[in-house]
């Protein structure tokens, strides 16, 4: 049975699983990139247009890390501040009944930079996904490769 969705978000939930999508990809490439040396990448980023993905195997020009940065850069800041508040309630930093002050939390949390926040949280794809099943969204009504 399927989940009353309660809470609206100011993000499209759509564009929501395409960063998780991305965030996937992306991810991906950089545990290929790492299968030689054996060692597990999550580490802090630099705020510079993600200069640590790069150097961590991702190409500058991979067109998936453009597209994620391009697609959260675009967003509002009310849509960055759902993206980030969905991770945390899928991380369970918080419950769906605390939604509005989780909400509240990320606001302060976005200024510059959820962009690389994101690709920086390990599990942000599972989380962004888990977040919104919380809230009540059906995510295979949701298509995570087009927006």
């Amino acid at each position: 049975m399927m989940a009353e969705r309660t809470f609206d978000l100011t993000l499209n939930p759509a564009i929501a699983m395409r960063v998780a999508a991305l965030l996937r990809d992306v991810d991906a490439d950089i545990e290929s990139t790492d299968d030689d040396t054996g060692d597990a990448r999550h580490e802090e980023l630099d705020e510079d247009d993600f200069e640590e993905l790069e150097a961590m195997g991702a190409p500058a020009d991979d067109p998936r890390l453009n597209e994620l940065e391009a697609l959260i850069n675009g967003l509002s800041q009310d849509a960055e501040r759902d993206l980030v508040a969905l991770v945390w309630l899928g991380r369970g930093d918080f419950s769906t009944d605390e939604w509005a002050e989780g909400r509240h939390q990320a606001r302060e949390r976005v200024q510059d930079g959820t962009a690389e926040y994101l690709a920086d949280t390990p599990l942000a794809p599972d989380y962004i996904e888990e977040g919104l099943s919380a809230l009540g969204y059906d995510l295979s009504d949701y298509n995570q490769t087009e927006v």
